[in-house]
């Protein structure tokens, strides 16, 4: 079978380098595995990429791993009303925060273009389905876990301190502040900049504290392995969020490469968020 995969082909690349762990795939790694011929293309806000790849490959069925439906609007909705029979499968991250109204008709649209959508939780399931903008019978989790492969090809040892990695939705100040009380030392590891936040200033910020490293990088996946095995290093890994609502992947991701790094993980919400 021939998958067009709609994705982020040069973290693939970086994944046949040994740099990124499988799961960031969801599955379509292990598809090329039992055989299947997956096609890595490139996700595009440009109205047309996905008819264009389409016509290029010729594909059996789409599998989209984290589906933006204003960057897949015109394939879902020539699939919806008949015109491009190919299934589509996809990955929803989230559910959609409108409900009601002109918009939610126009994401049940949408989803009837779609064979199957598969979840990383079942509360985002239940609170898509809930409101009838998805069929139930179309929705499952199938579950989601850690490429050991690669965790396990990394050394941990316990040097005494925290790290804090990650760059979505982060509370710097709020944890800069507990370690400075504390003392216990804490190393920061985050993007320079990331979805409207300009973390640049924590090297400012931290230059006087004695007990707190900040290395700020590229907002870049080819950073992944340095950061794992920083904190294959660390005691324990630190998280503290905004009070933005915290989008499962999150909460997921960071239990994973705790659990698969056999490190402890702390997190707190910065102003009454919630962590995970």
């Amino acid at each position: 079978m021939k998958i067009l995969y709609i994705g982020e082909p040069p973290t693939h690349d970086l994944y046949l380098k040994g740099g990124v762990p499988s799961h960031w795939f969801y599955g379509a790694v292990e598809m090329e595995q039992d055989g299947h011929k997956v096609i890595w293309a490139k996700e595009k806000t440009e109205f047309l990429n996905d008819i264009k790849l389409i016509y290029t490959h010729t594909p059996d069925m789409v599998f989209i791993p984290n589906l933006n439906l204003h960057n897949h609007f015109l394939i879902l909705f020539l699939a919806a009303i008949g015109l491009f029979r190919k299934p589509i499968y996809a990955y929803l991250h989230h559910e959609p925060q409108i409900k009601s109204g002109f918009k939610s008709e126009f994401y049940k649209l949408m989803f009837r273009g779609i064979k199957h959508l598969f979840f990383l939780s079942e509360l985002t399931l239940k609170e898509t389905i809930e409101p009838e903008i998805v069929a139930k019978e179309k929705c499952s989790v199938p579950g989601w876990g850690a490429d050991m492969d690669f965790y396990n090809k990394i050394d941990t040892s316990d040097k005494g301190w925290f790290v804090s990695t990650g760059k979505e939705n982060r509370d710097f100040d709020t944890l800069i502040e507990a370690f400075q009380l504390s003392g216990a030392r804490l190393h920061i590891m985050t993007a320079n900049r990331h979805n409207g936040a300009n973390y640049e200033y924590l090297n400012e910020k931290c230059k006087d504290i004695p007990n707190i490293k900040v290395t700020i990088l590229d907002n870049s996946s080819s950073n992944y392995t340095l950061m794992v095995r920083e904190m294959a290093s660390a005691r324990a890994r630190a998280v503290s969020y905004t009070p933005l609502p915290l989008p499962p992947i999150l909460r997921v991701e960071i239990a994973v490469v705790a659990v698969s790094l056999k490190k402890e993980r702390g997190g707190g919400g910065g102003g009454g968020g919630g962590g995970g």
